[in-house]
């Protein structure tokens, strides 16, 4: 590369510094063997796509699963702020869910530990398995690809775990990317 070109920046990086780009992330640090953490939310009914990774790590082993248009008890669960990557930009994000309502409504929160997840007529589109044991702790994972979510759906990421005397961590990245519909 000639002295006076500017390297081209990672799109993930550029929808960083163009405050597209958002984080969440939640913690239990005491779960018995099979206990399940979750976050719940509802992508947007507009094209602006949510491409996500998900970070998960646990204690002494755990299941991960990315769940595609499950339902679960309205207004259950508590609401998890949304942080903008750039910390200098006002943007929000699309995905939402309003605890307040039986419905998704405008605002930008995410809902932990939702209640009663019905997946029926929904799909796996994501699972991964960490081992792990008290002696032992299991690193963190991320997943060797980013999903684009499909719009105006609603999706549970749950971590159970395989232990007692376990602990989770689930850390979701995204960025939202307006794109022609395929």
């Amino acid at each position: 590369m000639p002295s006076n070109e500017i390297p081209r920046m990672l799109y993930p990086h550029k929808e960083i510094h163009e405050g597209n780009s958002f984080v969440v992330s939640v913690a239990d640090a005491s779960m018995a063997d099979n206990d399940e953490m979750n976050v719940a939310f509802k992508t947007p009914t507009t094209t602006k796509y949510i491409n996500m990774t998900v970070e998960w790590a646990t204690k002494a082993g755990g299941e991960i699963f990315i769940i595609e248009a499950p339902t679960w008890t309205n207004q259950s669960g508590s609401s998890l702020a949304i942080t903008n990557r750039n910390r200098n930009s006002s943007k929000t994000s699309g995905i939402k869910h309003d605890l307040t309502d039986t419905v998704f409504a405008t605002g930008s929160k995410i809902s932990n530990d939702v209640t009663t997840i019905l997946t029926t007529n929904a799909m796996t589109v994501d699972q991964d398995y960490m081992f792990g044991s008290q002696n032992k702790g299991a690193a963190a994972k991320r997943g060797s690809a980013e999903l684009i979510l499909k719009a105006n759906t609603q999706y549970v990421i749950k971590l159970i775990a395989s232990a007692g005397s376990n602990a989770g961590f689930l850390k979701l990245s995204w960025y939202e990317h307006t794109a022609a519909i395929i």
